[in-house]
C-alpha cells in the first residue's frame, strides 16, 4: 500500500504526473512499518558518476520562486521517464549508485503515489514547500553565499539548493587563491535514483540558465521571431555535448563550488563528517522541506538537522549561544536550520506540531532546541517555514 500527498505545485506538474502514471486520486494509508523494508544506508554518489549518468539531452520548464524575480529550470518528469525507458534492458539492467535498477526507478516512476516507505520517499516531485522555502531564503538577504556551508535534507528536486547555486552562478567567481572562499552544496535524497534524474540535471540547468552559462548559450539568430530571448528562462529541451558538460564542470572549479550527493536513509548520515576540517565542521544554512510527514522518521531527521547545525563541537549550553548578531543569522556556534512542511500530513501522523514536539521534547523528555515560525499560509492546506535553535 502507498500514500498520497494530494498536493500538486501547478498544473504542469499534473500534466507531468499523469505522463508518469502518477494520479492524484484520494489518500491511501501507509503500511505498517514492520512489513517495511529495511532503511537504505546513506553512500556517497560521486560528481563524475553523475556527469555519466545525464542524458544526451533535458527537456524542462520553469518555475518561479515566489517574491524574486528568479525562474528556476526543472527538468520533466516524462523527460526523467523516457530516460530511464531507454536505458531499460532486461538482459542487463543498469544499476543506479545504491544498486537499484532501471525497472526499479521506473517501478516509482509508473507507481500510482507520492510515497512508497523505504522504496520511494517522493522526490521527484516538486512541492510547494521547496518553493515556500526558496523565497525565504532570498527575504533573507544574505550579500552572497560565497564561502557558505549548504546542506539540503530529502532534497527531491532541490528547489532551495537551486536558488543557492544559481546565486552564485550569477555572481563572479570568487578572487582568493587559498581556498578560503570554497562554498560547499551538499544535497541528500533517499533515491540514488531521484539524484541521478532529477536533482543532478536540475543542478546543470540552474548553472545553464545563469549569467555564468551565458557564453555557452547560443545567440539568437537576428531573424528570430519577436519576443524571443536568448536565456533560456522559458520552457525549452537542451542538448548536452561533451563540450557543455565539461563547461559545467568547469564552472564548479572556477566559482569554487564543491557538490556532495548522498543517498539512502538518515539514520546513517553523519553531516559532521562531511565537510572538511577545521572543526567543528558545521553547515552554515540548513535547509529541509517536506520532509516532516511521517511520525516515525521525525527522530532520525531531527538528529540530522542537529548534527549539521552544530557540528561536531561539543553541545554549547543556552548562555554559549549569545545572541543573534542579525535575525537572519545563526546563532553563535550553530548553523541557521530551517524546516519547510505543511501544518497536517493527513493519515501519515507527521507535521509541524509533530516536529516541534519532537524537537522541543527530545529524547527522555529533554529538549533539543527552540522552534520558531518565522513564515505562514494560512489559506488552504496550511503551510509553514520554521527556524530551529539548538541546545
Amino acid at each position: 500500500m502507498s500514500f498520497k500527498f494530494d498536493f500538486d505545485i501547478d498544473d504542469r506538474a499534473d500534466d507531468d504526473h499523469a505522463l508518469l502514471g502518477i494520479t492524484t486520486g484520494p489518500s491511501q494509508h501507509l503500511k505498517s512499518a514492520s512489513s517495511e523494508p529495511a532503511e537504505a544506508p546513506c553512500t556517497e554518489l560521486s560528481l563524475d558518476h553523475l556527469l555519466a549518468t545525464l542524458p544526451p539531452a533535458l527537456s524542462y520548464a520553469t518555475l518561479p520562486v515566489p517574491e524574486t524575480d528568479i525562474a528556476l529550470a526543472r527538468r520533466d518528469l516524462f523527460d526523467a521517464r523516457f530516460q530511464v525507458l531507454a536505458q531499460a534492458d532486461p538482459s542487463e539492467p543498469a544499476r543506479a549508485a545504491d544498486g537499484s535498477t532501471s525497472s526499479d526507478a521506473l517501478a516509482f516512476l509508473d507507481a500510482p503515489s507520492d510515497l512508497l516507505p523505504r522504496v520511494y520517499e517522493g522526490g521527484l516531485k516538486t512541492w510547494e514547500c521547496a518553493l515556500d522555502l526558496a523565497a525565504h531564503v532570498h527575504r533573507l538577504g544574505w550579500p552572497s553565499f560565497v564561502g557558505k556551508r549548504v546542506i539540503e535534507v530529502g532534497c527531491g528536486t532541490a528547489i532551495p539548493s537551486l536558488y543557492v547555486l544559481h546565486t552564485l552562478f550569477s555572481g563572479p567567481p570568487p578572487a582568493d587563491t587559498d581556498g578560503t572562499q570554497e562554498t560547499h552544496v551538499h544535497l541528500q535524497d533517499y533515491n540514488a535514483s531521484v539524484l541521478e534524474l532529477v536533482t543532478f540535471p536540475n543542478i546543470f540547468l540552474a548553472w545553464y540558465t545563469s549569467p555564468a552559462a551565458s557564453p555557452h548559450r547560443p545567440s539568437l539568430d537576428p531573424n528570430s521571431p519577436a519576443g524571443e530571448t536568448d536565456d533560456d528562462s522559458s520552457p525549452g529541451e537542451l542538448t548536452l555535448t561533451p563540450a557543455l558538460v565539461r563547461a559545467f564542470a568547469d564552472a564548479l572549479s572556477t566559482h569554487r563550488i564543491r557538490l556532495r550527493f548522498f543517498a539512502g536513509g538518515w539514520s546513517s548520515l553523519y553531516p559532521s563528517q562531511l565537510l572538511p576540517a577545521p572543526s567543528p565542521r558545521q553547515y552554515d544554512l540548513v535547509l529541509t522541506a517536506e520532509t516532516v510527514y511521517r511520525a516515525d522518521g521525525l527522530r532520525p531527521l531531527v538528529r540530522v538537522l542537529r548534527e549539521a547545525s552544530l557540528g561536531d563541537s561539543s553541545v554549547p549550553s543556552v548562555d554559549q549561544h549569545g545572541m543573534d548578531v542579525e535575525n537572519n543569522e545563526g546563532e553563535q556556534g550553530q548553523g541557521l536550520c530551517l524546516v519547510a512542511a505543511k501544518v497536517v500530513y493527513f493519515g501519515v501522523g507527521g507535521g509541524v506540531v509533530e516536529f516541534i514536539r519532537a524537537v522541543e521534547d527530545g529524547q527522555a523528555g529533554l529538549e533539543q532546541g527552540r522552534v520558531e515560525k518565522v513564515w505562514e499560509h494560512s489559506t488552504g492546506v496550511g503551510r509553514a517555514i520554521l527556524r530551529v535553535r539548538w541546545r
